[in-house]
């Protein structure tokens, strides 16, 4: 049974785990919960954490994540890990279809102690989906082997250089703010520096203390990072380039591979390949674990929508 979460409702979801603990009835335990929403451009899941740690995966959109002290940037086919109790906010960038699947904390060591952007392969996409037709995965029998596998994939999965980390500072998080709301904008370090009250020597300073970055390399990892969710979004390789500030296009493809580890242009054919990944994929579809897995039913709320396969209401 499927369960709609008004739009005004997406924090209350979020807050203490309440929609998730409508399952624990009874003695029934679970391998793993999954829940699929999805929500308008622009929605904010406002700053929460679960005692469950989570994969967060974005089936189409991207998501745009404040956590474990860091911006992250997920874009379509890819994940975000967030170990159990990581307070996070999630901005919805584009049309976002979100399919997370929860991991009970005495497994969710396997998977690590840290936030990560991942690669999601072919198998490990088709794992997430039909964990999430699913609803409720339990520790008993065929679904038992379904979570192990899954656990066994998410674990080795590829991480991504996807994340810039947040200064402590509150005048260096001033600028980081302003930044991470334009990230292409022309502001020098200069300007941002009074508009913070601190000198220019102080920021750079500042900076390299409390990310381990220089602000100009910070910066233009905010901007590659932008790139992506350009790129996601229908622009060119020659415009998102151009959007990050550089000069060539081959100069943007040659920092975009350091990144990400593939040139855009492969990025995006994996990207319009739901069955493909981008690190090693073979370009190849691959069979559904579940015929229903690839277009969950979903009921759509004025900005978000919920369902939970097996959830009582």
């Amino acid at each position: 049974m499927s369960t709609r979460i008004r739009g005004c409702c997406a924090a209350e979801y979020s807050d203490d785990d309440n929609f998730l603990r409508k399952c624990d009835k009874g003695a029934m335990s679970y391998a793993l919960r999954s829940v699929g929403l999805t929500f308008a451009d622009g929605h904010v899941l406002h700053e929460h954490e679960h005692p469950w740690g989570q994969l967060i995966f974005a089936s189409a959109g991207t998501m745009r994540v404040r956590a474990d002290a860091a911006l992250w940037l997920v874009p379509p086919g890819r994940a975000l890990w967030a170990p159990p109790g990581t307070r996070h906010e999630i901005e919805a960038r584009g049309t976002l279809a979100m399919r997370t699947v929860y991991v009970p904390p005495e497994r969710s060591a396997e998977i690590g102690g840290r936030c990560r952007a991942i690669e999601v392969g072919p198998l490990l996409r088709e794992l997430i989906l039909a964990i999430v037709a699913r609803g409720l995965v339990r520790e008993e029998g065929e679904e038992a082997h379904l979570a192990g596998l899954f656990l066994a994939e998410l674990a080795r999965a590829p991480a991504l250089a996807l994340c810039v980390p947040m200064p402590r500072d509150p005048r260096l998080l001033r600028i980081a703010e302003q930044l991470r709301a334009d990230p292409c904008g022309d502001g020098d370090l200069e300007s941002l520096s009074r508009r913070a009250n601190a000198s220019p020597r102080t920021v750079q300073r500042l900076f390299r203390r409390d990310t381990g970055m220089r602000f100009v390399e910070w910066r233009q990892r905010l901007r590659l990072i932008h790139a992506v969710a350009r790129l996601s979004g229908g622009a060119s390789v020659t415009g998102a380039g151009a959007e990050a500030g550089y000069a060539s296009t081959s100069a943007f493809i040659a920092a975009f591979r350091q990144l990400i580890g593939t040139t855009p242009g492969r990025y995006l054919e994996a990207a319009a390949l739901p069955g493909t990944s981008a690190l090693g994929g073979s370009g190849k579809r691959v069979t559904n674990l579940s015929a229903s897995a690839r277009s969950p039913s979903t009921f759509s709320a004025p900005s978000a929508s919920s369902e939970a396969s097996g959830t009582p209401p």
